[in-house]
């Protein structure tokens, strides 16, 4: 099939909590020109569109692993803080469904070449 697509995937975190994640969805159609379609009015266009998006409220806790880290303070001191070192494998989930959503509610917009 000669075509491409572009998902871009958008999390809105705020210290470590994710607050919502959506994605979008930009893609050639590639039966446009083989479907006869005459513009828009038909319902499709060459290059479609879609998009989906999740809002979390209250927001998501817990959204990264953190291992402790020693460092030396401003004044000499050792001392030891969390730092984030990845993301919980709950949220690669999330991504996999939100993209599933957006995939299973686009299909129907693309056109299949007519052959």
């Amino acid at each position: 099939m000669d075509a491409y697509a572009i998902i871009a995937i958008d999390m809105t975190a705020t210290i470590g909590t994710l607050n919502g994640i959506s994605s979008g969805f930009i893609f050639k159609n590639p039966g446009y020109e083989a479907s006869g379609a005459k513009g828009p009015a038909v319902g499709y266009t060459n290059y479609t569109t879609g998009s989906i998006s999740m809002a979390f409220n209250p927001p998501m806790k817990g959204v990264f692993v953190k291992e402790e880290k020693e460092f030396i303070t401003k004044k000499g001191k050792n001392d030891i803080k969390f730092v984030a070192v990845d993301v919980e494998p709950g949220v690669s989930v999330l991504l996999n469904y939100v993209t599933e959503k957006l995939v299973f509610n686009t299909k129907d917009q693309i056109v299949a070449p007519e052959e």
